[in-house]
Parts: structure tokens; sequence; C-alpha cells
């Protein structure tokens, strides 16, 4: 028996130096795309000198000199003027990237990440428990999501204006009248794809991302001479140009979100917008904390572990996560809070947690659930059944398959609105305009997340070979 722990062991020490290393070169991309708070902002700086000193900042002032102007313009009655089209070009070509970017992003972070799925470690139970604990929490959290949407949104939202509503709550009302098996019948049929191109092009995202799942567990990982498959040195390679355009564009958000910002605050009543704004904020708020302080806990109970206590010693590990909004630069202090306060074997919180700030976005799926439900009532589209399952399950494999970088969900959001018939117009600007915020709250939860189940992993690890469960003092 010690025998096969020690050999489980040193499976595990050696999948996961591959893991970390890949982590690694994520938390310098992800540390360009506009980590300012932490010491990767230094070498972002060392890469190129466009990721910018105080991003935050920038951001904060094109938001503040959007509204500014935008107000001016509508005092004085021109919020359809020829000057408003021409502030808000740089705006709508920064959203037409983003749209542009959405396919290639996540076929291939989904790929790379089911591809290195297949490398965990020989001890296939703790691997699959690792996984499924990491899928069934983003699933409840996007259940949780939907949830505080339904009860929030629908009272405290009033429809804007828009010269499609009547088409689009026409096309919702026959959704609705579709049946609980209708609706999960077409769910099912549209996991399969019928025309992976089509699909593309008419943003049913759903099948393709099914097939890059596939081809990301069926794609051979070695050539016959033994060197590494030329698929996946292909697909790293396009990965890495697509994360370089994803890391320009955030780069760019002030200017970006500036000209949302202005051209919304042009012809919308601000004083409306502010105080609906402020409705997503705490529903998201809502969610995030729902899921962090019942879920979560009641993980770490099911492990015979203090939440309490538990929680107290990820504290660094949070805090950290909220000063860079990455899990990924969060990820070493995240690991010694998890061995030596929390008393996670090594092998164990290595693996664990750095699978987990790879596929593990719980805080993402509540955000993206509840700013794709936001929107929709803003335009008045209602959504039905048929339209919750959808966003449940784009929320649960985009957030799986998201970017590592720093509010990166920006352009999930854009591929959920486009799935769901959602208009992605000027009020993208105000979620644009608070997703520095909320991207700080949901990856703290996202790194809470990892660790309560990493506690979790070490218990059943534990039981396997038939050890105690390891554990800090009081935890």
């Amino acid at each position: 028996s010690s025998t096969a722990i020690w050999s489980q062991a040193c499976a595990l020490d050696s999948s996961v130096e591959r893991a970390r290393a890949m982590t690694e070169e994520r938390i310098v991309d992800s540390n360009c795309a506009g980590d300012a708070a932490t010491d990767g902002a230094e070498q972002s700086e060392a890469k190129g000198s466009h990721c910018g000193r105080h991003p935050l900042l920038h951001l904060l002032l094109a938001v503040a000199a959007g509204i500014l102007v935008g107000s001016l313009f509508a005092h004085f009655s021109l919020g359809a003027s020829r000057w408003v089209e021409v502030l808000a070009l740089p705006g709508r070509l920064w959203l037409k990237a983003l749209k542009c970017i959405v396919l290639p992003m996540i076929v291939l972070s989904l790929i790379k990440s089911m591809f290195t799925m297949r490398a965990l470690p020989c001890a296939r139970s703790v691997g699959l428990c690792t996984i499924g604990l990491y899928l069934a929490t983003t699933v409840v959290a996007a259940l949780e999501a939907c949830l505080v949407s339904t009860l929030i949104f629908p009272s405290a939202l009033r429809p804007m204006p828009h010269e499609e509503t009547a088409g689009e709550a026409a096309g919702e009302a026959a959704v609705q009248r579709r049946g609980v098996l209708e609706t999960a019948m077409g769910l099912a049929d549209n996991l399969v794809p019928g025309n992976l191109v089509e699909d593309a092009a008419k943003n049913n995202l759903l099948p393709v991302i099914v097939a890059s799942i596939i081809f990301g567990v069926l794609v051979a990982d070695r050539r016959p001479d033994g060197g590494r498959s030329r698929t996946m040195e292909l697909v790293d390679e396009w990965s890495d140009v697509v994360t370089r355009v994803v890391t320009a564009l955030m780069s760019v958000t002030p200017i970006g979100v500036g000209s949302l910002v202005l051209q919304g605050a042009a012809s919308i009543d601000l004083g409306v917008m502010g105080a609906e704004v402020g409705v997503l904020i705490g529903a998201v708020a809502c969610g995030l904390a729902i899921h962090a302080f019942v879920a979560y806990p009641m993980l770490l109970l099911l492990c015979r572990r203090n939440p309490l206590v538990y929680f107290r010693n990820i504290l660094p590990a949070l805090a950290t996560a909220l000063g860079t909004s990455s899990s990924a630069a969060a990820l070493p202090v995240t690991l010694s809070c998890a061995t030596e306060r929390n008393g996670i074997p090594a092998h164990i919180a290595e693996f664990s947690l750095s699978l987990g700030a790879t596929i593990n976005m719980d805080g993402t799926t509540i955000y993206l659930v509840c700013a794709t439900s936001f929107l929709a009532e803003l335009h008045g589209v209602h959504f039905g059944l048929q339209q919750w399952m959808l966003v449940v399950a784009l929320a649960t494999l985009c957030s799986t398959g998201s970017a590592p970088v720093p509010s990166a969900s920006l352009v999930l959001l854009a591929t959920m609105l486009a799935a769901v018939g959602v208009p992605l117009d000027k009020t993208f600007g105000l979620i644009t305009a608070v997703d520095w915020m909320l991207d700080r709250l949901r990856t703290s939860v996202n790194v809470a997340g990892d660790s309560s189940v990493a506690a979790y992993v070490a218990l059943m690890a534990a039981k396997k070979g038939d050890e105690p469960c390891p554990a800090a003092s009081g935890v």
C-alpha cells in the first residue's frame, strides 16, 4: 500500500510540474493585460510599454470623461449629432474586434484545457474527483445566478425603448410556449453539430464548444517518432497569437469603454442608468456571496473542516486575488496557504489548485449569467426555459475555457449575448464601465472555490490511500 501511495504521489508531482510551467506562462500573459497591483506588472512593463503603468486609473478616467462629454451632448440635445457618431466609432470598432476574436479564443482555449486534462496523474480517481467537483460547483454557481437574476431584475429594471423590442418579445413568447420535454430535446439536439461553419456563422456556439472539447480529448499527443504532436504545436502557436490579440484589446479598453460610455451618456438617461447599473452590481455581489458563504462552507463541512478557520487561513490568497483580478497570479499565495496553513498535502494542493486556476471560474459564471440577464431585461428580452438552459450551459463551458487574462469575460459575455439573441449595442458600455470592479470580486470567489475543492480532494485521496486526512491545527 505504501508503495502504491508513493508511486501515486510521484505521478502527481510529475504532472504538477507541467501544470505549474503552463501556469507560469499564463501569469506573465495575464499580468500584461492590466495587472498593476502586483509584481507581475513589472514583468508586463518589461514585455512592452503598451500595457501601461496604471490601467485601472486610465479606465476610471476614460469612464469619467465619457460620462462628462456624453452628458454635455445630451444637455444640448446633440445626442444624435455627427460628432457623437464620430466619437463612438472607437467603441464600435472595439466591440467588433471583441466579437471577431470570440470563436478562435474559445475553441483554442477549450482544446488546450482538455488536452491538459488528459495529462492528469495516473491516479485517475483523484483527477476525476477534482474535475467533477469543479464542474459541479460551476453548474451550481450558474443555477444560483439564474435564481438571483429571476428574483431581482424583473422587478428592479425598466426595459429601454428599443425599435427591436417588439420583434424580440414576440420571438421569446413563441419559445416560452414550448414544454419542458421539447426544450430539453432541443438543447440535446443542439449539442451535436451539423455544420460547424454554419453554426459558427450563426453564433450558435454550443455545438462548436462541444466539437472543441471532443477534439481536445481525441487529438494525438505524440507523433509516431515520439515527438510532440504537430497539431498541438500549431494549436499552441495559434493560442499564443489569440492571447496577444486579446491582451492588445484589453490594453485599449479605456478607449473603447470611454467611447461606449460617451455614446450611452449622450442618448440614455444617466440617472436611470446609474441606478440600474447599481442593481447589476448588487445582483452579482449577492450571487457571489451566496456561493462563497453557503455553497463552499457546505463543501468544507463535508470535509470535516471548520469553514470560518479555513477561510481565515486563506485570507492572504483572497486579498491577492482581489488586488490582481487573476487566479493564476494569486496561485503561489494560494498554494502556500493551502499547504502551510490548512494542511493540504503538497502534491494534492499543487495539482488541484493549478488545475483550478485554469478551469474553475465559478465567480465568472455568476457574473456572465447575471450580466446576460441584465442586458436582456434592459432590451425587453424575456428568457424562457430554453434560454435559461442555454445560458447555464454556455456560462459553464465558456468560463471553463476562458482566456488567462483579466476582463476576458467581456469577450465571453459578447458570445452569450449573441447566442441568446440579446443585442450587443451601446448598453454593453454599462457592463464594461464596472467590469474592473466585479472582476476582482469574482476572482476572489474563484480562489476560494479552488481552495475549498482542494480540501475535499485531499480527503478523498486520504481515503483512497487508507491514511488519515491531514489537517492543520484547529481546522
